[in-house]
């Protein structure tokens, strides 16, 4: 399938995809870099490396409706698997801590 043929996931999925790639082959003997496993997977999605792969991969997506941010909106969600909220205060977030 060529690159594109298919919706690209995350950049977060596509590197949990290179680490779980790395260790089946370290399972089987066989040692890659993190980098090396990053490449492996940009090919399987039909990119030459993992740097186009990736910038692909993080464009807007033109099915996806985009948010827009209003002074005083809370927003919640995670980053880097940690749970946050914020409120838009003008134009920067201020922290309001874990949830």
């Amino acid at each position: 399938m060529t690159n594109k043929q298919r919706e690209l996931p995350t950049v977060g999925i596509l590197k949990q995809q290179a680490r779980s790639l790395r260790q089946q082959l370290q399972a089987r003997n066989l040692m890659v870099s993190h980098s090396t496993a990053l490449e492996m997977v940009a090919r399987q999605y039909g990119y030459g490396d993992w740097n186009t792969l990736s910038a692909k991969a993080d464009r807007p997506r033109p099915n996806t409706p985009q948010q827009t941010l209003r002074v005083g909106q809370t927003l919640e969600g995670r980053y880097l698997d940690q749970p946050f909220k914020a409120v838009n205060r003008h134009a920067k977030l201020t922290h309001l801590g874990g949830l």
